[in-house]
């Protein structure tokens, strides 16, 4: 029989959802999801308008683990929350160097991330396969860049100032003037990164909104690193 025009859309609905070619995304929920998506869209938003000397970049590792993941998100994170009630907020993003269809390759990523209520598909975060442009341009037209879970750049980022950078393996010498400059062996990069974090927090006059999606990640990326806070455990 015919199908009425007012059954055709939602069979059609119906047939995109249970067909196994088209993937079913889901949008994160709570503030760390809308933080980071919202984030996402007003970086790509201003490198359309040229305003790519706003940015900061907070680069993690190219492994793409869960240390390097939680470190480039809890920075960026503390950047654009603690400046946002001044006259001069920070615009920082968390830049993963993995693509994004290789993040799953560490099973721990998609757990963790889930937990914390981020969307599927990792659309909340910006992936090196999701640059407007390559990173040896884009290097040139950044304020700064801050690493964190690696001691020196990436050639492709070569000709960006080094900001910042958190590390728990070898100081190699890169970024002489960043600030802060922090070197130390921890079994986990998040460790360095979220003690600081929170020793500006207190020293604060009012502490921003701190995720408890946020925290929880942390706490799970350092669980994993430190093979659940074991004292003996450091890098490698």
């Amino acid at each position: 029989g015919e199908i009425s025009a007012a059954a055709a859309p939602l069979l059609a609905e119906q047939a995109v959802i249970s067909s196994p070619a088209v993937p079913r995304f889901e949008d994160g929920v709570g503030h760390f999801s809308e933080w980071s998506r919202r984030v996402k869209k007003e970086f790509l938003i201003d490198w359309q308008d040229s305003k790519e000397s706003e940015w900061i970049l907070v680069l993690g590792n190219e492994g793409g683990d869960l240390d390097s993941i939680t470190s480039a998100l809890t920075w960026s994170y503390h950047l654009t929350h603690v400046s946002e009630n001044t006259s001069q907020p920070i615009k920082a993003i968390a830049l993963l160097q993995t693509p994004t269809d290789a993040l799953d390759l560490r099973p721990e990523n998609k757990l963790a991330l889930h937990e914390s209520q981020m969307s599927s598909g990792h659309r909340d975060l910006l992936n090196i396969n999701e640059l407007p442009e390559d990173p040896e341009t884009l290097s040139r037209k950044i304020k700064g860049v801050v690493l964190v879970d690696h001691a020196k750049p990436l050639r492709r980022w070569d000709n960006a100032k080094i900001l910042s950078i958190f590390d728990h393996h070898v100081d190699v010498g890169a970024g002489p003037g960043a600030e802060p400059r922090i070197f130390e062996k921890t079994a986990s990069c998040t460790t360095l990164v979220a003690r600081q974090m929170l020793d500006e927090l207190e020293r604060l006059e009012k502490e921003y909104h701190l995720s408890h999606e946020l925290l929880e990640l942390i706490l799970r990326a350092i669980a994993i690193d430190s093979d659940g806070l074991n004292l003996e455990k450091s890098t490698d």
